[in-house]
């Protein structure tokens, strides 16, 4: 599971069993990490809500769907 939260203009991602680490704006939707090669990706248009965030790391690409809870 990835999890993403904001704390003022800061946003974060965790995932399950990790740290959560600061992620920074490429573009819009496209978002990086400083402490690992990892790119973020919101899916979505405009200023919806995104239903999925993809993850780009190690040559790898793994799609996480919006949940609520």
């Amino acid at each position: 599971m990835l999890t993403i939260t904001r704390e003022g203009a800061r946003l974060f991602a965790q995932l399950t069993g990790q740290p959560r680490f600061e992620v920074f704006a490429e573009s819009e939707r496209k978002f990086f990490l400083k402490v690992v090669e990892a790119q973020l990706v919101f899916g979505g248009e405009g200023n919806e809500q995104a239903p999925q965030v993809t993850l780009f790391q190690n040559g790898r690409e793994q799609v996480a769907k919006r949940t609520t809870e």
